[in-house]
């Protein structure tokens, strides 16, 4: 397929189609199967609360999956303590088009992806966490039903088989807390000697904040953890971002040898077969046909 793709006549022949693979691919977006929902006498359920785990599909779906979430689908469960994960699959969104919300406060957005995706253990900020019952919303911004030109002006979405698991966190152990913070600090400087140094500081930091979290008093270096952890993270994420940029650039412009360099790449910075970033790396491969 690879072959053929660069030949012109091919190109000229499919070159529509190809444009079209690559915009669902990177961007996420629904480019291919986007269509306008007719919202007449459906229910609007998107403020009914859905307890978890909720194995079903909420949104504005197609082909008899649940059209009555058009605007955003609202989850709720109880938390104590301990860590909370996120895990759920979604589909059909674009960059930026679904908030996720927890108890009021927007703690990041659902990745963009065109077909189901399904995204492990995001934890969820003890910050924002409430004992007793915490609500979760995946808010579709760009729906409510009229936003949009069409029947019924909204885009089709969807959330499935949301849970949050919650773990307990490991018993207060500073001597292994320091050992995992000093590794972290550590990967990060060498960070530019090997692709996934940054990668591995992230798990470092994020060991050292959990051996140091159920300890009274917490030590000032538990602060330093949480610090290092959020600004690594941040530029892992910047870094994947980047080169999922760069290798869209390069599709527009058919140069494949870079796209999968470029692909490949963050496969080597984000080893993780379980991380959405991985798995959404390793899908545009095998969807232009370079895998």
């Amino acid at each position: 397929v690879l072959i053929l793709l660069k030949k012109p006549l091919v190109l000229a022949a499919f070159g529509v189609l190809l444009l079209l693979v690559v915009i669902v691919a990177f961007s996420g977006e629904d480019a291919v199967t986007r269509e306008w929902g007719q919202l007449k006498n459906v229910p609007d359920n998107s403020n009914v609360p859905i307890p978890l785990p909720a194995s079903g599909v909420y949104g504005h779906g197609k082909k008899g999956n649940d059209k009555t979430h058009v605007d955003k689908a609202l989850f709720t469960f109880s938390w104590q303590k301990g860590k909370a994960l996120l895990n759920y699959y979604i589909a059909g969104v674009g960059k930026g088009e679904v908030d996720i919300v927890l108890n009021d406060h927007k703690i990041g957005s659902a990745p963009a992806f065109n077909g189901w995706l399904n995204v492990k253990n995001v934890r969820l900020p003890e910050e924002y966490l409430r004992k007793g019952e915490n609500r979760l919303v995946f808010d579709n911004v760009i729906n409510p039903p009229g936003s949009l030109p069409g029947p019924g002006g909204s885009e089709t979405w969807g959330v499935s088989d949301v849970n949050v698991k919650i773990e307990d966190y490991p018993a207060c152990d500073q001597a292994l807390a320091e050992e995992n913070y000093n590794r972290a600090v550590m990967k990060y400087k060498e960070k530019k000697i090997s692709y996934r140094n940054l990668y591995d500081a992230v798990e470092n930091y994020r060991k050292a904040v959990d051996y140091f979290m159920v300890c009274d008093p917490r030590p000032p270096m538990f602060d330093e953890s949480r610090k290092g952890l959020m600004t690594t993270e941040q530029e892992l994420d910047s870094e994947y971002e980047a080169r999922m940029l760069a290798a869209q650039q390069a599709a527009n412009s058919q140069d494949w040898d870079r796209v999968k360099r470029e692909m490949e790449d963050v496969l080597k910075i984000i080893p993780d077969p379980d991380d959405y970033r991985y798995v959404k790396a390793d899908s545009n491969l095998v969807s232009l046909g370079l895998k």
